[in-house]
């Protein structure tokens, strides 16, 4: 294990179960930091998706073997039944575990991680995929409450500092994670 690495816990939060835009850069990203020795954890959409939904984001996670925490509803939407026991089972999860950073990855996870960092004093990053256009004004709050922002392009970057008065080094350029045995321009 990299010396970094050690006692050094992060815990990921992908609130939809759908293999959407996000879903494989996120998971790329997780397993690449798992195999480089950080210890991670994944909590995924997987409490209230109707059994007949294929969940690929949470099969996906299990394929790569990346621990997976599947007490959690952490629906795409704001659901006040759903967002209460996700905050719950966050602050059991935090009872428990000893977690360095959280990394959020959509709006409503985003939502719920800056509630569990402020309450435990746990740094909050967020990535942002929504390209060109930068985060939505709406979460203004959360960014506030949000140590950085990766973002992928600087169009993205630029829209995030203007909009929400921040500084380049809290929005750093950081690739999407792809996954280069897979993508291979040349075929």
């Amino acid at each position: 294990m990299n010396p970094r690495t050690k006692n050094f816990t992060i815990l990921h939060l992908f609130s939809n179960h759908r293999w959407t835009g996000p879903a494989e850069p996120a998971l790329t990203l997780i397993k690449n930091l798992k195999e480089l020795g950080w210890d991670i954890y994944f909590a995924c959409s997987v409490r209230g998706v109707p059994k007949n939904k294929y969940n690929k984001v949470h099969d996906s996670a299990i394929n790569f073997k990346i621990p997976t925490l599947t007490q959690f509803y952490l629906s795409k939407h704001r659901n006040i039944f759903k967002d209460f026991w996700d905050q719950l089972n966050l602050k059991r999860l935090f009872e428990k575990k000893n977690f360095s950073l959280i990394h959020c990855h959509l709006d409503n996870d985003h939502r719920l991680a800056t509630k569990i960092g402020k309450q435990y004093k746990i740094p909050v990053v967020r990535s942002n995929y929504y390209g060109g256009e930068g985060l939505p004004v709406t979460l203004k709050r959360l960014i506030s409450h949000t140590n950085l922002i990766f973002e992928y392009s600087k169009l993205s970057q630029k829209k995030d500092i203007e909009n929400f008065n921040l500084s380049e080094e809290k929005c750093p350029l950081v690739p999407l994670a792809i996954d280069l045995d897979r993508f291979s321009p040349e075929r």
